[in-house]
């Protein structure tokens, strides 16, 4: 079976099986977004300690949750955040 991969710092998901066209389209919207500058990826720590991150994406004036990664057993005590996101083209 093939796997797609998508890692960011901290993030990383994988869909599969990339001979399926819907999680192929999904894995190419989520890189080309990320990539375009479009999504970003959101990454939540407790002190030094990595808890865990999300892909998200603009959608009617707040970030929606397309994909997320856990590092830590308990994901819902975090304190810091960092975004992670490309800057977007100039020309747009």
């Amino acid at each position: 079976m093939r796997w797609m991969h998508l890692n960011v710092s901290h993030f990383w998901v994988e869909w599969f099986p990339c001979t399926d066209k819907e999680c192929t389209k999904r894995y190419i919207d989520a890189v080309s977004g990320f990539l375009s500058g479009e999504y970003r990826v959101v990454e939540y720590f407790r002190g030094e300690k990595y808890i865990k991150s999300k892909l998200q994406k603009p959608q009617d004036g707040k970030w929606n949750d397309m994909a997320g990664h856990y590092g830590s057993l308990f994901p819902f005590f975090s304190n810091d955040m960092r975004i992670i996101r490309n800057k977007k083209s100039d020309k747009e």
